[in-house]
């Protein structure tokens, strides 16, 4: 965020959620960005601000929302979000997805992912709450680097200055189709006390427990000795 990494500074519900992992919407309600130095929020983290993602948790009114969606490059997207109160102290929501698809106008790229995401809430209309959630995502997917990049000044080609200036057909995939993969899997277990006293003081208590696995083989065209431009290839790292 403004030319600052902010990986350290994304937040789950307000606490830091620094795992290497690939993120998803269809369990977060909503999503609040601070911009500029943050530490008065969030503490120490990076000078371009931080991101802070709401979760979707157990609420009064009793409704089913799903959704479904496709598209050309064989895109599928399917989402449904049950919540369900039961009586005026427990409510319990249901949200989950699953995802399948190529990339438009690019050769063999494709990513598959799914997630689920139950929680339950006691005192649901009340000042006293306590809320337990459960959070699973996995992705399965052919990572893609995009054409040919990365030149130094001394080996541009003649008359470019931002691009490789070679001729490269957008849908080219310069990967290895049979070995390059990236994977995660992403398990969060949270459990968040709250107490309101009615005059805007709030006295909150979150505990998660998290475990995120990524695992990839990225195969990177890069041109920083103006191989494509010189002769045509590509080197692979």
């Amino acid at each position: 965020m403004r030319g600052s990494d902010s990986q350290a500074s994304t937040y789950l519900d307000g606490v830091r959620d620094i795992g290497a992992q690939s993120r998803e919407v269809f369990a977060i309600e909503q999503i609040e960005v601070v911009k500029g130095s943050d530490s008065s929020m969030g503490g120490r983290g990076s000078a371009g601000g931080s991101i802070n993602l709401v979760s979707k948790t157990p609420g009064p009114d009793r409704f089913i929302a799903a959704s479904g969606s496709l598209g050309n490059a064989d895109y599928k997207r399917a989402t449904i979000d049950i919540n369900q109160p039961l009586g005026d102290l427990v409510g319990v929501r249901l949200a989950a997805m699953w995802h399948d698809q190529d990339v438009a106008g690019r050769d063999a790229i494709w990513s598959k992912r799914w997630g689920v995401a139950p929680s339950i809430k006691i005192g649901l209309n009340g000042p006293t709450s306590v809320t337990a959630s459960y959070y699973h995502l996995e992705t399965d997917e052919l990572p893609d680097s995009g054409i040919p990049y990365y030149y130094t000044i001394n080996n541009a080609p003649s008359d470019v200055t931002e691009t490789t200036g070679a001729k490269v057909r957008r849908g080219a995939y310069y990967g290895l189709v049979d070995r390059d993969f990236r994977k995660t899997n992403v398990n969060n277990f949270t459990v968040r006390a709250q107490h309101e006293f009615g005059n805007g003081f709030t006295l909150r208590n979150t505990t998660r427990y998290g475990e995120s696995s990524q695992g990839y083989v990225w195969t990177q065209p890069d041109d920083s000795q103006g191989n494509v431009a010189n002769s045509g290839k590509v080197w692979r790292a």
